[in-house]
């Protein structure tokens, strides 16, 4: 069973908290538009909806890669050293 990730970094608590907000603003920005924008929307909403979805998109990738890399577990080890083949 895995256990809860304790985290301890200011800097860390700080980056997610700030995309966490980003990513709740835009995805409220976006239920707004949806329920009380025009119907027939012109090209700068349509343009600001994209650029939401792109920040919704983003910061949720954003927030699995933060998650998932703060709960890998630190007895991984490093990584085996890289050797340079000589050319033939």
């Amino acid at each position: 069973m895995s256990q809860p990730v304790k985290v301890e970094n200011p800097y860390f608590k700080l980056l997610l908290c700030i995309v966490t907000g980003i990513n709740f603003g835009t995805l409220f920005f976006l239920a707004a538009a949806a329920f009380w924008g025009k119907d027939p929307s012109n090209k700068a909403q349509e343009a600001l909806v994209e650029v939401s979805r792109y920040g919704f998109t983003t910061t949720l990738g954003a927030l699995v890669g933060l998650l998932c890399g703060r709960a890998t577990p630190d007895y991984a080890g490093s990584l085996p050293k890289q050797t340079k083949e000589k050319p033939r």
